[in-house]
């Protein structure tokens, strides 16, 4: 919880990079990777993984971490999703 700002900062630069400075698209690039999360990666983690995401989105809210409207769990939520991407193009087609 002690990274809770840093990571954000950490968030929006490397967003700000994907975008490539467009930071009008930042909202729809999170939008898309929640979106993942929630139709895909989060289906297959253990339960065990989930309840510590739902604690660090509790601590967050309990601790006023502001993440401009979102949770801290949907902050590593999206650098999962970011994370497990495939590698290269041609994983993805």
């Amino acid at each position: 919880m002690l990274l809770g700002a840093k990571s954000l900062d950490t968030w929006d630069k490397l967003l700000s990079w994907v975008t490539q400075g467009h930071d009008a698209l930042n909202p729809l690039v999170n939008g898309i990777l929640l979106w993942q999360w929630n139709i895909a990666l989060n289906q297959q983690l253990p339960d065990e993984f989930k309840e510590e995401m739902r604690g660090v989105t509790a601590a967050g809210v309990d601790l006023g971490i502001d993440l401009k409207g979102n949770n801290l769990g949907d902050l590593i939520a999206e650098a999962t999703v970011l994370a497990n991407l495939p590698g290269d193009v041609d994983d993805i087609v």
